[in-house]
């Protein structure tokens, strides 16, 4: 089944999130600029394996523009992503 949703980080953005499967988690993310459209070429061929973690950085595809420029770091990526909601 895939779910999708939007939950708060920790700094109040909202971020978009989606999960499918049941095997081992694997966090796929996108590269700087792009919103993920490359893994629907991979998700059917991962997900018979995997539980396929997927989230928008801030500013990009689904997830909320980021409130200053200031903001667009590696650190805060990695924060939000850490800051998944729970039942992901």
């Amino acid at each position: 089944m895939d779910q999708t949703g939007v939950y708060t980080a920790d700094d109040g953005t909202e971020l978009w999130y989606g999960h499918v499967g049941d095997g081992t988690p694997v966090v796929l993310c996108d590269g700087l600029g792009c919103d993920g459209v490359i893994r629907s070429h991979l998700l059917d061929s991962l997900v018979a394996a995997f539980t396929l973690i997927r989230s928008h950085y801030l500013g990009h595809g689904e997830s909320e523009a980021a409130a200053a420029l200031a903001s667009l770091t590696r650190p805060t990526l990695a924060r939000h992503l850490h800051g998944r909601p729970e039942h992901v």
